[in-house]
């Protein structure tokens, strides 16, 4: 999915990663986080979501996509 999404960057400034949000160390903030079929593999669904809110800026927005 990153590869492919960078393959079909249209702006200079997006940036994709593919991170541990529960362990990832990042001083940035993002103005969109998509997390497609993964969240629920976090060991603590509100620590994840908690540390997902802390890096989006101020009216970014989540993303999530999952089939449970």
């Amino acid at each position: 999915m990153i590869k492919n999404s960078k393959s079909k960057k249209k702006f200079s400034k997006e940036e994709f990663f593919q991170a541990d949000i529960q362990s990832w160390k990042y001083r940035g903030k993002f103005d969109y986080i998509f997390s497609m079929e993964s969240i629920y593999y976090s060991e603590s669904l509100d620590l994840a979501l908690k540390k997902i809110f802390k890096l989006l800026k101020n009216g970014g927005q989540f993303f999530c996509g999952t089939d449970l």
